[in-house]
């Protein structure tokens, strides 16, 4: 008899918001492995076909909108964006997210799995930077399930208690002690026979 195997792929996807001076601009969900989040200058010439031939999706950076508040950040974010028109590229793989930064502009990052909570800087022309480790996130996964379901023993525990407490008339509680037979010398055993 043939048999079939369903395998559950599991696909990986990003959700990237893009926040500028405070204000979220643009939030995308990209299905697959890889992302370039870049600048494409505004321009009335189309793209070229091997821009639309990327070898993975692209979130083009917005330009800022006319909600934001005037200013030297303003000005310094229209500054900013045409350094970023060669973008950084996101990479999802068994061990974890990775990005690289081809861009001129600097990038920063922080994450959840960096040994210093300050901002760290994304070189160029280096290999690509391990920007959240998958098997740390199993791991405080699998802790946290651990801790919630000792919550959920506890709370358990409560709500017997509870409805005890409520069954007795006064609210009380009452245990019932019980003698346990003592063990005998033949149900003790240390060592070996």
């Amino acid at each position: 008899t043939p048999h079939v195997i369903a395998r559950i792929q599991v696909s990986d996807s990003f959700d990237v918001a893009v926040y500028y001076l405070g204000q979220e601009v643009l939030k995308r969900q990209i299905q697959g492995t890889d992302v370039r989040i870049t600048y494409l200058p505004s321009s009335p010439i189309p793209p070229t076909p091997l821009v639309l031939k990327a070898r993975f999706p692209r979130i083009p950076l917005p330009e800022p909108p006319s909600t934001l508040p005037a200013g030297p950040e303003l000005q310094a974010l229209f500054t900013l964006l045409p350094f970023m028109e060669k973008g950084v590229v996101l990479t999802s793989t068994q061990q974890g997210v990775y990005g690289k930064r081809f861009c001129q502009g600097r990038v920063f990052w922080t994450g959840p799995h960096t040994t210093m909570p300050d901002l760290h800087k994304m070189e160029r022309n280096t290999e690509p930077v391990l920007l959240f480790n998958k098997e740390i996130f199993k791991q405080r996964e699998s802790e946290m399930k651990q801790q919630v379901q000792n919550a959920q023993s506890i709370f358990e525990s409560i709500t017997i208690l509870q409805s005890l407490a409520s069954q007795s008339p006064l609210g009380e509680i009452t245990l019932n002690l019980v003698t346990v037979p003592s063990p005998t010398n033949e149900s003790i055993g240390c060592g070996t026979f």
